[in-house]
């Protein structure tokens, strides 16, 4: 499943970001790894461990 397209849609402002956690929740609940996921949703890794 890798895929370089990014899987969320850019929303400005802190719509966007509350957007791109709730993703990042969900597939962490899917079982994929933190860097699969910031791979996928564009962001950095520090950025993903963090949220």
């Amino acid at each position: 499943m890798l895929s370089s397209a990014r899987i969320s849609q850019k929303m400005p402002g802190a719509a966007g970001k509350t957007a791109e956690r709730a993703r990042y929740i969900q597939l962490t609940r899917q079982g994929l790894n933190n860097s699969e996921i910031c791979r996928q949703l564009g962001i950095g890794r520090k950025t993903g461990s963090t949220w």
